[in-house]
């Protein structure tokens, strides 16, 4: 169930761009989290600017720590349309910090998992691209790499996908020393029912993540 939600940043020049963090006990109840005060909730951070980053908030009132709880950071995330330029790089970077920060002000004795997922605008093999800056930085795996499939990876077009087309939507996960290792099992494109093709632009992924909280 989600302990709190964290709009991180957004832009609104041309296209609306941002993400959203949401950290998620896996071992709790869905139906026991209430999202008229269980939860926290950070301001949204704004400025002029192709994307607006500033370190998160910390509620006053912390959530209530439980024992055995699986936690998991799981970030949204749309950013600029123009590929492989500088604004999409600077967005990238900034998504990067402003997670290193979630991370690091987490005070619990759990260890955390963290996934990044939403649409790059940057297709895997894109140069100077939001894509390539995230597979470059430090810890951070691209899923369809450790589960996907050469084929039918596409997600845009949706008219196309998954056959055709190039993936422009992803999904990485953070594995780095002192944070629970997040495995990804398995991973594909929704793009063969029609309603899958003709719902969006984009075809949406599917991911099944296995968390493991132990050091191996």
């Amino acid at each position: 169930a989600p302990l709190s939600e964290n709009y991180i940043y957004r832009a609104r020049e041309h296209q609306p761009r941002g993400a959203r963090a949401v950290l998620v006990d896996l071992n709790s109840d869905p139906e026991s989290w209430q999202p008229d005060g269980k939860g926290e909730t950070v301001e949204v951070h704004e400025k002029k600017g192709p994307c607006c980053a500033g370190p998160a908030k910390k509620a006053e009132d912390e959530p209530v720590v439980k024992k055995n709880r699986k936690l998991i950071w799981v970030v949204c995330t749309q950013l600029s349309h123009r590929s492989s330029s500088a604004e999409q790089r600077d967005e990238a970077e900034e998504l990067m910090t402003w997670v290193d920060s979630l991370v690091a002000g987490h005070e619990g004795p759990e260890k955390l998992g963290v996934v990044i997922c939403g649409d790059l605008n940057a297709a895997p093999f894109a140069p100077c691209s939001s894509y390539s800056k995230l597979a470059a930085g430090k810890g951070w795996l691209d899923t369809w790499k450790s589960a996907g499939t050469w084929c039918k990876q596409a997600t845009y077009p949706s008219c196309c996908a998954p056959a055709c087309g190039v993936r422009l939507d992803h999904v990485f996960v953070l594995d780095r020393p002192g944070l629970a290792k997040v495995e990804c099992t398995s991973t594909r494109v929704l793009g063969d029912a029609y309603e899958d093709r003709v719902a969006a632009e984009r075809c949406g992924i599917v991911v099944e993540l296995k968390i493991h909280e132990e050091e191996d």
